[in-house]
């Protein structure tokens, strides 16, 4: 088993239920647990786009949704129910459908969400997280952060 997990898998020494409890499980309970908060955040704002709303149009949506709900609150069961019935049936290709909706997202926010200026990539380097996010709310909302250094008495 040291060659990893995909490796034993393939020879048969795992079941795929055992996926759940690998490093890459993990990562991908936690990738599809988000993916149906971007879904959330989504159908909130009333986003559109023809290929990304025919995708969330899907009975996987709420199957994700349940999923999400046995990665993030208490399950009593080591596996949850709720995370094997996203997978459904082989004929299903449940995981077509995360690949694909994952790609239409991925175009939409590319497309549609402005990049980081070169200004802000430069001042962020080797900073902690609450350095990167002051510098980052500094450069996109310069009046609010005037207003709260007027408030307390800094300017």
């Amino acid at each position: 088993m040291d060659d990893g997990w995909g490796e034993a898998l393939i020879r048969g020494e795992l079941s795929p239920i055992m996926l759940f409890h690998s490093p890459p499980g993990i990562c991908l309970m936690y990738m599809y647990s988000a993916l149906y908060v971007v879904i959330e955040g989504w159908q909130d704002l009333g986003l559109n786009d023809p290929k990304i709303d025919d995708l969330i149009q899907s009975p996987f949506v709420d199957r994700l949704r349940r999923f999400r709900n046995a990665t993030f609150h208490y399950q009593k069961d080591i596996i949850s129910l709720k995370h094997l019935e996203l997978f459904g049936t082989e004929e299903e290709r449940t995981e077509m459908w995360l690949r694909d909706l994952y790609s239409e997202l991925s175009r939409f926010f590319t497309k549609n969400t402005m990049p980081m200026p070169q200004s802000i990539k430069h001042s962020i380097k080797n900073k902690s997280m609450t350095e990167v996010f002051t510098d980052i709310r500094e450069y996109w909302f310069p009046e609010e952060n005037s207003n709260n250094a007027a408030s307390r008495g800094r300017l």
